[in-house]
């Protein structure tokens, strides 16, 4: 997905929380992320 987002000319924000591995479990690092997607989404499509 990144790939393809990139060859379109997005910018694609990486996310890393040092207390977590594959995916977010703790719920304050899920809002943290949902926040930024939703944010993603509202840039990108209108």
């Amino acid at each position: 997905m990144v790939e393809a987002l990139k060859k379109r000319v997005v910018t694609v924000q990486y996310m890393v929380k040092e207390n977590e591995g594959h995916g977010f479990q703790n719920e304050e690092n899920q809002f943290d992320f949902y926040g930024a997607m939703g944010a993603f989404f509202t840039k990108h499509l209108r």
